[in-house]
């Protein structure tokens, strides 16, 4: 029993700095500040694989029982550490799930706005400015230089 909630606690624990990496995250998507969204995507990455095994930790402790389950066996102190510990659990991942809902809105709402400036600033071309020789045609050398200017 102990195993599994220290198990549970240490989930618990790993959530919580997920909470504030993802955070971190959604403040560095609105400063565009990439270079610190990819150093937090490996932290991620690095997160989820500390959480994966101790799922798979937590699984082999509780075998095929739910939390609920092993809590209705276990003595009236683990019964009440058990299930407040899944409650926190649960809260904890929809507040992730918020979280990342968030980031992810930011994240289309950047990529939307960008493509919209691309194409606005460089419009799609009809004709290939180079001709099958390679050479830069004369139209096309005016065209780049009227969308630089």
């Amino acid at each position: 029993m102990k195993q599994l909630i220290t198990n549970l606690e240490q989930q618990k624990t790993i959530l919580h700095e997920l909470s504030t990496l993802l955070l971190e995250e959604r403040d560095a998507i609105i400063s565009n500040d990439s270079t610190l969204l990819i150093e937090l995507l490996q932290n991620k990455e690095d997160y989820q694989a500390a959480l994966n095994a101790l799922e798979q930790n937590r699984l082999l402790l509780s075998g095929e029982q739910t939390l609920n389950q092993i809590a209705e066996s276990a003595d009236e102190k683990d019964r009440r550490l058990l299930l407040s510990l899944a409650e926190e659990l649960k809260n904890k991942i929809r507040e992730l799930h918020s979280i990342n809902d968030t980031n992810m809105i930011l994240l289309k709402h950047n990529l939307a706005y960008f493509s919209h400036l691309r194409k606005t600033l460089v419009p799609e071309q009809r004709f290939a400015p180079y001709d099958k020789k390679g050479y830069l045609r004369q139209s096309a050398d005016n065209i780049l230089i009227s969308k630089l200017a």
